[in-house]
């Protein structure tokens, strides 16, 4: 499911490489959604940032895996099936343009990952 509100401001990114970070944001929460669930998308201003969050229905992270989640090659996929480099990518281009990533889940109930960019010229 795809929320974007109207009239976003402007954010001044290399294209490619914040399509990628979305990208693999979308990829990490579908592979992580259980039997078919949507995944919500949703892009709106807050304050000077523009906020991309992707939420997920599936099945959530422990506490002790949400505390490694982001770190260089964590990966609770497996052997084969990643490299454990997408959350750790997606936080150093937020850290790099001056934005802000949150992760936060609950087993069982699913995981929601906030980027906040900020808006040009602000």
């Amino acid at each position: 499911r795809l929320e974007v509100q109207a009239d976003l401001p402007s954010v001044r990114l290399p294209p490619e490489a914040a399509a990628r970070v979305v990208r693999s944001l979308i990829k990490n929460a579908l592979h992580a959604s259980t039997n078919g669930r949507p995944v919500l998308v949703a892009v709106a201003r807050r304050d000077a940032c523009v906020r991309f969050e992707v939420r997920d229905d599936g099945v959530g992270m422990s506490p002790d895996v949400l505390a490694r989640a982001g770190e260089p090659f964590f990966t609770t996929r497996p052997a084969g099936a990643g490299f454990g480099l997408g959350l750790f990518l997606v936080r150093t281009f937020a850290d790099q343009w001056g934005g802000r990533f949150e992760l936060s889940s609950t087993a069982g109930v699913g995981t929601t990952v906030t980027l906040d960019l900020p808006v040009e010229g602000v």
